[in-house]
């Protein structure tokens, strides 16, 4: 199978407040643009196929060209766009007010977009250890995360497939407000390492869902992988979003 997951793959339902939620949902979704920017941010907590793309390493690497080669500044400004509309008392603030699940997981999709663009583009950039040991091979200072690096795998890709370490696919629904389970073992690469100095630098922008989830996940995963493995105080919810 050659076919792309995609957002919202399985019915939205009818449990929508506002007469013009249910309808602003089917134009984005069948809008050919936004279906190019593929976006990870939402296929991430409301794909069903993606879930099925996971197990097929092969076809998550295709998935993950797709996500990773699209025109970001204009699939980022499409997602910005959309997050304003769906907010807006005309479209679907009534629904997201009242707790909608379906609402709530495209706006914070929408909203973790270039966060989540910039995790699930990264690729390592040391051979794949071979163990989940708290021992990290990883380089001591770390670059800014950047969806260009040479050579190696996507981070992601080796974080959804390490059986050993199950638990490190879980750090990447921190931008979505999602927190990381205070027991939590990730292994402790140079990926984890990238990841999570991306996400602290994110945490800093008011109104990203990174932001309320970092600090104690830093300290979760410092707890595992050791002193100075992720940054801590990063002052999150401190810049506007025009500072990232």
């Amino acid at each position: 199978d050659t076919s792309l997951p995609t957002p919202f793959d399985t019915t939205l339902g009818n449990n929508f407040t506002s007469a013009a939620c249910l309808p602003f949902f089917q134009t984005f979704l069948s809008n050919a643009t936004f279906s190019a920017c593929l976006p990870f941010s939402l296929l991430l907590q409301t794909s069903s196929s993606f879930f099925q793309t996971i197990r097929q390493p092969a076809r998550l690497a295709r998935t993950l060209d797709a996500t990773c080669t699209v025109n970001v500044t204009d699939c980022s400004l499409l997602m910005s766009n959309l997050n304003t509309q769906l907010r807006s008392q005309a479209v679907c603030g009534a629904d997201l007010s009242l707790g909608n699940p379906v609402v709530i997981q495209a706006a914070n999709g929408f909203a973790a977009y270039d966060v989540l663009y910039r995790a699930a583009c990264l690729k390592s950039r040391l051979p794949t250890p071979s163990s989940s040991s708290p021992t990290s091979s990883s380089p001591s200072s770390v670059p800014a995360p950047t969806s260009t690096s040479s050579g190696g795998q996507y981070c992601f890709s080796l974080a959804a497939t390490n059986l050993s370490a199950p638990d490190s696919m879980y750090t990447y629904f921190l931008p979505l407000g999602l927190k990381l389970p205070p027991d939590a073992r990730p292994a402790c690469t140079g990926c984890l390492k990238d990841t999570m100095a991306g996400f602290a630098q994110s945490a800093t922008i008011k109104g990203q869902g990174v932001a309320g989830t970092y600090e104690a996940a830093a300290a979760t995963v410092e707890k595992w992988c050791g002193e100075g493995f992720v940054r801590r105080g990063v002052g999150v919810g401190s810049a506007n979003a025009g500072s990232r």
